[in-house]
């Protein structure tokens, strides 16, 4: 097996999306970072209100948006992600021209605390549109 080359390594840096667009049909690619949560935080990045729900986030728990204060800290975390990740565009563009919608921004967080894994469904339409195939012994009723 070969040593990984450092070109291969900057390769992996960044990832280019498709996130929804703000109207039904509209995509809009997006270039992002991957998120070093502990880099963050050592580096003072992290602003004090929003370090304990990183941490909690760190320790696998995110904030429940099941009540005002819950769903005001999923913005602020969401936010602070898209910050962080945004590279092309970036964030601070994208808000003084038109602002994310909640789904772009939740993309964005899960992204961040979960990876590339996050995103796979939102990468690629699927395929086609025609309909599942029975086996031949189920009727199409059924």
């Amino acid at each position: 097996m070969a040593v990984t080359t450092i070109e291969e390594l900057k390769a992996k840096k960044y990832i280019e999306i498709s996130l929804p667009g703000w109207d039904t049909d509209d995509t809009f690619k997006v270039r992002l970072q991957k998120v070093n949560i502990l880099d963050l935080a050592s580096k003072g990045k992290i602003p004090n209100p929003l370090m304990g729900p990183v941490i909690e986030l760190f320790k696998g728990k995110g904030p429940e948006p099941d009540s005002t204060e819950g769903l005001k800290l999923l913005n602020e975390l969401s936010e602070l992600f898209a910050e962080v990740t945004m590279v092309e565009p970036t964030y601070s563009e994208v808000k003084e021209a038109i602002g994310l919608t909640d789904e772009q921004k939740m993309i964005i967080y899960n992204f961040a605390i979960q990876g590339a894994r996050a995103i796979e469904p939102f990468r690629e339409k699927p395929a086609g549109d025609e309909l599942n195939k029975h086996g031949d012994n189920i009727s199409e009723k059924a």
